[in-house]
């Protein structure tokens, strides 16, 4: 009697977790906002691929005058966009974290910048974030 009733309640069970799983909007395309960076506003840039997500090299954020590569994990669950990025050089460390929600083609959340020097003061910032797609 059980093994009758079991393949009929495993599609259901599939089906109502299939409909409770946030579906990710599509981010894809280049967008630009900026982080303030002790009183000045730093331009940043990326491009969201076809899979949601940020690879290494179409991140850009400079610091000062410097250019950097950053390692970057991002994802998009939902509405949802979550970007940590890094990098490491002889000058230091930098580190980035945004958390946005995705609305048509605007990104709002809060970002934390952190950067360590090997030499020099401590920089750590955070706020408001927002970035605009400027291109799919």
């Amino acid at each position: 009697m059980l093994k009758r009733f079991l393949p009929p309640v495993l599609l259901a069970l599939a089906v109502v977790m299939s409909a409770c799983s946030p579906q990710a909007v599509d981010a894809s395309g280049a967008w630009s906002g900026s982080v303030q960076t002790g009183g000045a506003s730093t331009p940043l840039a990326f491009t969201v691929g076809d899979d949601n997500r940020v690879a290494s090299q179409d991140f850009h954020l400079s610091y000062g005058d410097q250019f950097i590569d950053y390692e970057v994990t991002s994802s998009v669950i939902g509405d949802r966009f979550s970007l940590d990025a890094r990098a490491t050089s002889n000058a230091g460390t930098a580190t980035l974290t945004v958390r946005a929600q995705i609305t048509a083609n605007t990104m709002t959340g809060t970002y934390d910048f952190l950067v360590v020097p090997t030499t020099g003061d401590t920089l750590h910032v955070n706020g408001s974030f927002t970035a605009t797609r400027t291109a799919l």
